[in-house]
């Protein structure tokens, strides 16, 4: 700082030197004086040097009034009114607060809508007035609600981590709880085997009610009484949960509905009952295990498959007459048996070796075959496939599995066959085809024989077959479940509120009924004008979502194409003409007293409105703040010091004017 006085005094010094070089000190003083001092302004403007700024001022907390303008407040607008304006005309509240107001309902308004909004999201509107703040200065918000929204996050636990903020929710709604009974979403399997135990579990809940109520449970099956209960509810006794065992009847889809009965005057019965439905599949899959010629291999894959207990295992040179199979496997087959298995139109496992006829195999297969060179038995060393996908195996054995023996030959397959395992030959490096799966013939062939000493091989090096369980089981599976419909899984409601956004979860399986993220999904929606638009699906967590906003009443039916396995699935549901902001009742104090809690905030009452005001005003966190700022100011900011040059020169003129000097 120092340094600024030094240089201020040799511009001084300066401007004395020019001054009495234009006129002398003692003849003409007063106009030496003069330009004395207009030139030392005059440089120090010049020099511009920068100046420390102290400046303070009072700051004020914010008070926001955040009314509720969405359709469910109709009823109780005017007293939402008459609180918003009881606080803003406040006196007290405005010397103390910076005030504004603002509306919300879907999202934020700057003023009041004309028409009710028909949707409400708190944590929209929220986040929104959030980002508009400074986290600087201290804020209080009133929101004049009933808490219910139609769309968005939960916000019961959004501003936890806002710095410098109150929120005061003012419950405005019916608060009274109307007794109710009500039944959860019930656990269970959605899918069962025949003749297995299918357990469900259901709770049931008394709610808002005091007196005791005697009432009944019951499921039905397509009008026949399943399971009939009598229950009791009381002040102490509000929750009652179920646990029921059914025997899996017959194959096919079942519906069971569970039900509560109500008690005399209960005024919501929606959800006093639930639907479950489920399928049972027979789990009893009849392979048969067709052999040319004896071979440990057929030994090999029998014993693998008995181990799941799901299969029934036949074992015949000639398909029986009269049985029908899910499933083929070949081993070895003769041209006789070739014939017979395509006549068959099941699917097939094809088990080459050196017995195997390839020339019929050649002609039968369609998809796969072998040119042949010398007719010389040659061994094909294992190399696993790092592209196969269409189902999980175990990581493969670490260890060398033995080659497979057939006779010599390239093998060519159709591009849409994946392959499990390559083979090769001796001191080669080219690989050839192995193990590889059809996907849309449901057909599997192994060139090569010696499946069973990969059995042995990793039974004596591991002590186990997990590999090789896993490899024959979930070949064989695949190749028996043929594409159907419950390789699509729909999830919706069945009816939505006008206003309501809708989400439509698909959920694509392959044919072990795992997840399919590549999936090529079409979704086709048709509404009541009858016009059919392509919608566009999002992974998502698992399932393809269709996002369908501001539909219009009626019914909608949609198509899902599934283009994997060539299947359609078809669906609907309703839009309904009333809303769902106009259904909601009550008020959510719950999620309300969670969001005034997570910022040191209360919930209060519309007769709660003078405890409110007081809590503002005296609340020391709301007490006005001295903020004190400091910055360097450049003298050109302060232009009274060109201006006091511009007099001075001014009066030297005039002076010499009158003087005669000019």
């Amino acid at each position: 700082m120092q340094h600024i006085f030094y240089i201020a005094a040799i511009l001084m010094l300066l401007a004395l030197g020019l001054a009495a070089w234009m006129y002398g000190p003692k003849r003409h003083p007063v106009l030496f004086g003069l330009r004395a001092m207009s030139l030392f302004f005059l440089l120090l403007f010049l020099w511009n040097p920068r100046f420390l700024h102290r400046q303070t001022r009072k700051l004020r907390p914010v008070l926001r009034i955040v009314q509720d303008v969405s359709a469910s407040q109709a009823p109780y607008m005017r007293l939402s009114d008459s609180l918003a304006d009881y606080f803003v005309r406040d006196k007290d509240l405005a010397g103390q607060f910076e005030m504004s107001k603002v509306y919300f309902a879907g999202h934020l308004y700057e003023r009041k809508p004309d028409s009710l909004p028909l949707e409400t999201s708190l944590w929209q509107s929220l986040t929104e007035l959030n980002a508009g703040r400074s986290g600087a200065r201290r804020e209080a918000w009133i929101l004049l609600t009933d808490g219910l929204q139609t769309s968005g996050k939960d916000y019961a636990y959004m501003a936890r981590f806002w710095k410098n903020l109150r929120v005061y929710p003012v419950v405005l709604g019916d608060t009274v709880r109307h007794p109710d009974l009500r039944v959860n979403q019930p656990e269970y399997n959605k899918e069962t085997g025949k003749g297995n135990i299918f357990p469900v579990n259901a709770a049931f809940h008394y709610e808002g009610g005091r007196r005791p109520v005697e009432t009944e449970i019951t499921v039905r099956e397509k009008g026949r009484i399943l399971k009939r209960e009598k229950v009791r509810f009381d002040a102490r006794r509000r929750y009652v949960k179920k646990h029921w065992q059914f025997m899996a009847g017959e194959p096919g889809w079942h519906t069971y509905v569970i039900e509560i009965r109500p008690f005399p005057g209960e005024k919501n019965t929606k959800n006093n009952r639930a639907v479950i439905r489920f399928r049972v599949v027979d789990r009893k899959a009849k392979v048969l295990i067709l052999y040319g010629g004896l071979h440990p291999d057929a030994g090999t894959v029998r014993r693998l498959l008995e181990k799941e207990k799901n299969y029934a295992i036949t074992v015949a040179k000639k398909i029986p007459a009269g049985e029908t199979y899910d499933l083929i496997i070949a081993v070895q087959p003769t041209a006789t048996q070739i014939t017979a298995v395509r006549k068959a139109g099941k699917p097939v496992w094809w088990i080459t070796g050196l017995a195997t006829d390839w020339t019929a195999l050649n002609r039968e297969a369609g998809w796969f075959g072998k040119r042949k060179g010398l007719n010389t038995p040659v061994e094909y060393f294992p190399v696993v496939s790092s592209g196969f996908h269409l189902f999980r195996l175990p990581a493969p054995p670490d260890f060398p599995l033995p080659p497979l023996r057939d006779v010599y030959g390239r093998v060519s397959t159709d591009a849409e066959a994946q392959t499990i395992w390559y083979g090769r030959l001796e001191g080669d490096t080219a690989r050839m085809p192995l193990m590889v799966i059809h996907p849309q013939r449901y057909e599997a062939a192994t060139f090569g024989q010696g499946l069973w000493r990969w059995y042995m091989q990793e039974k004596k090096n591991t002590s186990s077959d997990r590999y090789m369980q896993a490899l024959i089981s979930r070949t064989a599976t695949f190749l028996m479940r043929k594409p159907n419909r419950g390789l699509l899984q729909m999830d919706h409601q069945k009816h939505y509120a006008a206003g309501e956004k809708v989400i439509i979860k698909i959920r694509a399986l392959n044919t072990l009924y795992e997840p399919r993220p590549g999936a090529e999904l079409h979704f086709e929606l048709q509404g009541p004008d009858r016009k059919k638009r392509k919608i566009p699906l999002y992974y998502e967590n698992g399932f393809f979502k269709a996002y369908l906003d501001s539909l219009a009443p009626g019914f909608y039916r949609y198509t899902v194409f599934y283009k994997d396995y060539h299947i359609k699935r078809y669906g609907g549901f309703e839009v309904d003409a009333v809303p769902l902001e106009l259904r909601l009742r009550g008020v959510d104090t719950t999620s309300l007293q969670s969001l005034a809690a997570s910022t040191d905030g209360n919930l209060f009452y519309p007769s709660q409105a003078e405890k409110l005001r007081g809590k503002l005003l005296h609340d020391p966190f709301f007490k006005p703040r001295l903020e004190s700022r400091s910055r360097r100011v450049p003298l050109t900011e302060r232009t009274l010091w060109l201006w006091l040059a511009v007099l001075l020169f001014t009066a030297e003129w005039i002076l010499r004017k009158l003087k005669g000097k000019l």
